[in-house]
């Protein structure tokens, strides 16, 4: 492995540790408007890049790791510069107004949230970063310097910025296509400059939704040529966090009805299946009793835990005596199949549950405060939900 792989990993590792953690306490709504309406959203892309910078690190980083943050950049910056300056580069290829390259990451397919709009126009092909085939040519070393001037001694963001200016330069350069288009970018402050480097160079340069979002100022100042929503209620939210990019709404493949609902619940193998997402020990440890009271009353519960996120360790142990899907080895379609009711308190597949007509329940009980924050982070599912827990169990004759 290359030295710029390894570090690419370690800091992948530990950034996922930062942004990923469902222990963690995050800023309140007042906090997240608060800075947010210190902060001025326009045309410059600069600008927009540098106050979403702002934004992920109030959100996610403490003072501590920004200075680690800062402190390893600044050693790493002018070297890896000089490397990727003085690259081999490609001789730019003819314009492929016909072309769209989708940048791929290996963790989230694209086969059920791709706009289908974009793959009927344009043909389409996939980019995996490879760090040893990046490089700088002379425009986007302009942008960097640019981007130096303004902040200079913001050495964390001037050095992600630069990498993936170097990835950007080498797609254009490569295909010269019509469209390069990202995902899993919402919390990416290098993205507005990308947008201004790629325009600037006859590309547009578009993201689109993976996931269902809920109000949050990382995702603030997101600035593509295009930005592709799954509801006109994201499009409201955005605009809300300042984001200055023209919107479209589409229908993902994920909403399209993916099973056929049936109408009773002894038309099912099982009566209700918990979707976790990043729930913390606490909620895990307050879900068993309420599970064990369904369990009393009749009722066969399963549970499936995310792929990424979850705490898989402390839900095989609280949860020994029940069914657990295996993600690698049962479908998300086999498991919607089997359960009457899909129960959660934020995860995508309540979106696409609800969207295949099956019952659809918030979980209320289990993390109040993560409840009320819903609310205030304007969830979506919280107004097309069949019931909250509480009143699915108040039905039951659980008190």
């Amino acid at each position: 492995m290359k030295l710029i792989d390894l570090l690419k990993t370690i800091y992948a590792n530990f950034n996922n540790r930062q942004v990923i953690n469902s222990e963690k306490r995050r800023p309140s709504r007042k906090d997240q408007d608060l800075l947010l309406s210190k902060l001025n959203a326009g045309v410059d892309h600069f600008n927009n890049s540098y106050n979403k910078y702002k934004c992920v690190c109030f959100y996610h980083y403490s003072m501590g790791v920004l200075l680690l943050y800062n402190i390893a950049s600044a050693m790493l910056y002018y070297p890896l510069y000089l490397n990727l300056k003085s690259k081999r580069r490609r001789v730019k290829k003819e314009k492929c107004e016909n072309l769209l390259v989708m940048k791929r990451g290996k963790g989230i397919g694209i086969e059920d949230i791709f706009p289908e709009p974009l793959r009927e126009q344009y043909a389409v092909v996939e980019d995996f970063m490879r760090y040893d085939l990046i490089y700088l040519d002379k425009e986007s070393k302009q942008v960097l310097k640019e981007a130096r001037k303004r902040h200079p001694f913001s050495f964390h963001y001037n050095l992600v910025l630069m990498l993936r200016m170097a990835n950007q330069c080498r797609i254009i350069n490569e295909y010269n296509p019509a469209i390069i288009c990202t995902y899993v970018c919402e919390r990416e402050f290098s993205d507005p400059v990308l947008t201004l480097y790629s325009e600037s160079n006859g590309v547009k340069y578009h993201g689109f939704m993976h996931g269902d979002f809920m109000y949050q100022i990382d995702h603030a100042f997101m600035q593509f040529s295009c930005y592709w929503v799954w509801d006109e209620h994201y499009k409201r939210m955005f605009e809300e966090l300042k984001c200055t990019q023209s919107m479209i709404v589409y229908m993902p493949g994920k909403h399209k009805p993916a099973v056929e609902a049936k109408p009773l619940e002894t038309d099912y193998e099982y009566y209700a299946t918990y979707y976790f997402s990043g729930e913390t020990k606490d909620a895990i440890d307050k879900l068993k009793p309420i599970f064990d009271a369904l369990r009393g009353c009749g009722k066969k519960c399963k549970l499936r835990p995310h792929p990424r996120f979850s705490n898989y360790d402390h839900i095989n142990e609280v949860f020994s005596e029940y069914f657990i899907e295996n993600c690698k080895e049962c479908s998300l379609k086999r498991s919607l199949e089997t359960t009457f009711y899909c129960i959660s308190i934020n995860s995508t597949v309540l979106s696409e549950a609800h969207h295949s007509g099956k019952k659809v329940v918030i979980d209320d009980m289990t993390n109040r405060n993560e409840y009320n924050k819903l609310k205030d982070e304007k969830y979506i599912m919280l107004d097309k939900a069949d019931y909250l827990l509480s009143e699915l169990l108040k039905n039951e004759g659980i008190e």
